[in-house]
């Protein structure tokens, strides 16, 4: 077998994540699902905690990524935009992410983190018709449904697509008026 790298154990506690939950991403499983001993774990993490918070940060990294290599918005209506990010994202994935959240004050951290840097280039999209305050209420709107739907249709992707649409399209109605 070829030599492990973070990624690898990233991509493995994704899946155990979105298949049965946080509870089950840790070492033993994840070597499991990796077909490594669980001492190959500790190459590259110190403990957990240490593979948690750089996990996170990882998927953060990604979901920033993800966003920034959107071409520019300029003339792009959100339904455009979304098209372009929505095949970036893991709806399953987050969804779990934000349940994790819940219990884990770390993970509901590095949630936040990436939520307020979504909430900003949202408020950006907005701004060029609202004043700042508006194009951040309506941000905040647009990030609310956001994640609700990905809880509500995670298992859905042709309602999830449905409802994001329709969110888009009440987005643009109230930064037109």
């Amino acid at each position: 077998m070829a030599t492990l790298v973070p990624e690898d154990w990233f991509f493995a506690a994704r899946k155990l994540l979105v298949a049965k939950g946080p509870q089950n991403v840790n070492m033993r499983e994840l070597s499991k699902l990796l077909g490594v001993s669980t001492g190959s774990f500790y190459h590259h993490f110190s403990n957990r905690g240490d593979f948690v918070v750089r996990l996170l940060a990882h998927w953060g990294e990604e979901t920033e990524r993800a966003v920034n290599d959107v071409p520019s918005t300029k003339g792009n209506s959100l339904d455009e935009i979304n098209k372009n990010i929505d095949h970036l994202l893991d709806h399953r994935l987050e969804s779990a992410l934000r349940a994790w959240g819940v219990f884990d004050p770390s993970v509901a951290a590095q949630i936040a983190r990436v939520d307020d840097k979504r909430r900003r280039s949202i408020a950006k999209l907005y701004e060029t018709r609202l004043s700042k305050r508006d194009a951040r209420n309506l941000a905040d709107l647009h990030l609310c449904a956001f994640a609700g739907a990905q809880f509500m249709f995670s298992e859905q992707p042709k309602e999830l697509k449905r409802f994001g649409k329709f969110v888009n399209a009440c987005a643009q109605r109230l930064s037109k008026q």
